[in-house]
């Protein structure tokens, strides 16, 4: 029993990371870049928090998956943290789905039941039926405008990336595909 569960906390002290580790793994400087979440390891000791320790790897990898079930991602609109993936045993770096990989059965099985809480609990519903939602003004090249709620969804929904819509959504890119402007109104 050699693993634990810990936090990275903002200044204001709020998680923005929750990982699992062994030894000073916690304490190690670590750096994502900002197009896969920009976390990094905080400059001040007292900013990482220890949640639980003396756990097996298999119970270290089942907290910190419902730690971040309840925290949420800010990369898929659920929440707070920073994290790119669920966490678990498919957590490691970048999801296997991204990376052409296979996922195992126990994972799609931790996945589903993951997804089937959610939608339970009303945190994965689509559009202007979501409380957080965020409303977003998209421009076309050919002067049209359009005003969504969901951005990522109407994104997928309608034949654009992801990675697209937030390459011109934040200045990296002038146009995409049809688009000239992605604009975040407020929430």
């Amino acid at each position: 029993m050699e693993y634990y569960t810990y936090a990275y906390l903002r200044e204001d002290g709020t998680p923005y990371y929750i990982g699992k580790g062994k030894g000073n793994r916690a304490y190690v400087k670590h750096w994502r870049s900002k197009s896969r979440g920009g976390y990094f390891t905080p400059p001040e000791k007292n900013r990482i928090l220890i949640l639980k320790n003396n756990l097996t790897e298999e119970q270290a990898y089942k907290h910190e998956m419902y730690m971040i079930e309840i925290l949420g991602r800010k990369d898929i609109g659920t929440g707070i943290l920073r994290n790119m993936s669920s966490g678990g045993k498919g957590g490691k770096g970048i999801p296997a789905w991204n990376k052409g990989g296979t996922i195992s059965e126990h994972q799609k099985e931790i996945n589903r039941q993951m997804m089937k809480r959610r939608y339970e609990n009303g945190l994965n519903v689509v559009g202007e039926n979501n409380p957080r939602a965020k409303t977003w003004r998209i421009v076309f090249i050919d002067g049209r405008e359009l005003i969504v709620k969901a951005l990522q969804r109407w994104a997928v929904d309608n034949g654009y990336s992801r990675s697209g819509i937030k390459n011109i959504a934040y200045g990296k890119w002038k146009t995409y595909k049809d688009l000239i402007l992605v604009e975040f109104l407020g929430p």
